[in-house]
């Protein structure tokens, strides 16, 4: 069996349609390789779309968590604004 080079393991990534119509995102790879004097193919399919769509809500969250820090930062202000107005009065 003859074996070649690590650069075809290369993974790519795409949307396919399920049988049943549904969208699945997937990785892949394919090794070329020869078996018995011919040439073949192993392809390898991850299904990834609960991994991306996992992914997806963590980013959102840190973006969330970002804007809430960025809001209590500025009431902070606010409310040191209002005390320092009354305490002049």
């Amino acid at each position: 069996m003859k074996n070649y080079p690590d650069n075809t393991e290369q993974l790519s990534r795409r949307r396919i349609e399920r049988p049943d119509g549904t969208e699945a995102q997937v990785d892949f790879k394919v090794l070329p390789f020869t078996y018995q004097d011919r040439a073949a193919s192993l392809a390898i399919v991850y299904n990834v779309t609960e991994r991306n769509a996992a992914e997806q809500v963590m980013v959102r969250n840190a973006e969330l968590q970002i804007e809430a820090d960025l809001l209590r930062q500025k009431e902070q202000e606010y409310l040191e604004i209002l005390n320092g107005s009354t305490e002049a009065s």
